[in-house]
């Protein structure tokens, strides 16, 4: 079973392919599934980053839904960037209920004040701190927000840092996020994308993803992170191969939040 649960379309700003485009190039690349994922990130701190425009994205998503064979799923899904404040919260609340998602992941691209993309926040403070008030501004929101399926990329801060922090610095946190995590029946998503850059880390790191799995965390989907239809199922077969390895039984897929656990 090959899953792509993370793709952007030009419903996206900064993706490059239409979602018909990345439909077909994730039927060409061998995935059973794939769940387009399109950002909206409420109250983006350092600049506006606009949404898609939601009527015309679900309307595209059904009928490209309705033209597909049986042997090809298409889900409906959505990325959330969230913040540990209230009112970044109360919009993603309100966004995850809007429609009848298949798929919901809570990212956290925003921390402290500041963008991760941007790279301020490394200006400001030592790599030890800007990772920590990543892990802290994540554990926040993920114990006042319920509405989602998997946290995308858990250390994606990792992906902006100009120098990695310690994972001594901060692995305490992350126990915790992960903790909470198998506790309120939420999953990981590993995301591939640093396989495309030969990147010394993986999103999750093998040691969060062994944990996960230690603490009982059964609930694991893949997606590329796609922003063109050329990055769309890249590395997911290895991705879940690895899975096996790292002690996984399954791979998940969601239909209306209702995950289906698929043996590796």
């Amino acid at each position: 079973m090959l899953i792509d649960y993370h793709v952007h379309s030009t419903f996206s700003p900064d993706a490059q392919n239409s979602m018909e485009e990345m439909v077909q190039a994730a039927r060409a690349a061998g995935m059973n599934e794939m769940a387009i994922t399109d950002h909206r990130d409420p109250f983006c701190p350092e600049r506006q980053y606009p949404g898609p425009d939601f009527p015309q994205y679900h309307a595209e998503i059904t009928r490209i839904q309705e033209s597909l064979p049986p042997d090809f799923k298409l889900r409906r899904g959505l990325e959330m960037g969230l913040q540990n404040n209230e009112p970044t919260i109360s919009a993603c609340r309100e966004l995850a209920r809007a429609y009848d998602y298949d798929y919901l992941i809570a990212s956290c691209h925003s921390c402290g004040g500041y963008e991760l993309y941007l790279r301020n926040i490394f200006k400001q403070h030592t790599p030890e701190e800007a990772f920590r008030i990543y892990y802290e501004e994540l554990y926040g929101w993920l114990q006042n927000f319920d509405d989602f399926d998997c946290i995308g990329h858990l250390n994606v801060v990792s992906r902006y840092a100009p120098v990695q922090a310690a994972p001594a610095s901060y692995m305490d946190i992350v126990d915790e996020i992960l903790k909470l995590a198998v506790h309120k029946g939420k999953g990981l998503e590993w995301n591939t994308s640093t396989f495309r850059v030969d990147s010394p880390f993986t999103m999750p790191t093998e040691q969060m993803l062994r944990r996960y799995r230690e603490l009982g965390g059964e609930i694991i989907t893949t997606g590329s992170d796609a922003h063109n239809a050329g990055q769309v199922g890249d590395s997911i077969q290895l991705a879940t191969q690895m899975l096996q390895a790292y002690g996984f039984r399954y791979i998940t897929t969601f239909e209306q939040h209702k995950p289906t656990f698929h043996k590796l």
